[in-house]
């Protein structure tokens, strides 16, 4: 007889979320600038140094992962743009959910 447990995320907006944030870390290049962040700030410039691509390149795919949810809480702003930081630890969450 096969035991069905609890589900690691049951509710559908926590699906849709994690669904999200696994497309946005789908692409190489970003998953490296997500990981290169960690829990640090760094300015746009430390990523593309890190990175090793273009300053462009890199705000194209910080736009893809705020665009899905993935906020840049550790994007280190000289600009106006306020951030949301409403969830700004996806990252952390889903390392801590195994993910």
């Amino acid at each position: 007889m096969v035991t069905i447990s609890e589900p690691l995320i049951s509710r559908d907006e926590d699906i849709d979320r994690a669904s999200r944030s696994l497309k946005a870390m789908s692409h190489p290049l970003r998953l490296k600038i997500l990981c290169t962040l960690g829990d640090e700030e760094l300015s746009v410039q430390d990523i593309v140094e890190s990175v090793g691509t273009s300053q462009s390149n890199i705000s194209q795919h910080l736009a893809i992962l705020r665009d899905k949810g993935m906020e840049e809480a550790g994007i280190a702003h000289k600009s106006p743009f306020p951030v949301n930081t409403d969830s700004s630890n996806n990252v952390s969450e889903l390392k801590e959910q195994g993910v």
